[in-house]
């Protein structure tokens, strides 16, 4: 499936490729392939992005980068348990169960010391501890039960990324309590 010049023009040059004689718009789809992988709705700024930035974006494939002995060493746990995940469970609620277990945790820390001041019980700490781990755990197996139900999307990628940053308040947070920075 290839991109037609004329669609990148249109795209660039801020006209909208989705006029009636291009899109059902019933279905909210294009009528040919061509823009299989392109948003719906044109950009708000039209001529910020170039040609090749736009073709970029759609023609984009997430690739992983290089693995570690700790990922090459859990691979096997984290397949074992994706395998084990319900075929009806969507991998973004995978990811949301591992923030929940995080924010949970926080809001105990917060709970025991609301300024990252104060001296917080031990539990409190191995707690963290134990929900980073889990969150590690399904942030891993969320990718594979998006592989393993075929529902892989850009849009989940996105998703994915956004809880990981989500995720390290958690550890920036459990790391201040434990050295009482306090005001930061």
């Amino acid at each position: 499936m290839g991109f037609s010049s004329s669609v990148l023009d249109t795209l660039y040059h801020g006209e909208s490729p989705f006029s009636s004689r291009n899109i059902d718009i019933k279905h909210e789809k294009p009528l040919d392939e061509t823009l299989h992988n392109v948003w719906i709705k044109e950009p708000a700024h039209s001529g910020v992005l170039t040609k090749d930035g736009v073709e970029n974006i759609a023609l984009h494939k997430y690739q992983s980068g290089t693995s570690t002995y700790f990922d090459d060493f859990c691979n096997p746990i984290w397949t074992k348990l994706t395998e084990g995940l319900p075929m009806w469970l969507a991998p973004n609620m995978v990811s949301t169960l591992g923030l929940s277990c995080l924010y949970a945790v926080y809001m105990i820390t917060w709970y025991y010391t609301e300024r990252l001041d104060n001296w917080v019980p031990s539990w409190v700490l191995v707690a963290n501890g134990l929900a980073t781990i889990a969150y590690y755990t399904l942030d891993c197996m969320d990718g594979k039960q998006a592989r393993r139900t075929n529902t892989s999307s850009p849009l989940g990628q996105l998703f994915d990324h956004g809880v990981d940053c989500l995720g390290n308040l958690n550890s920036i947070s459990a790391a201040s309590a434990y050295l009482m920075l306090g005001g930061t």
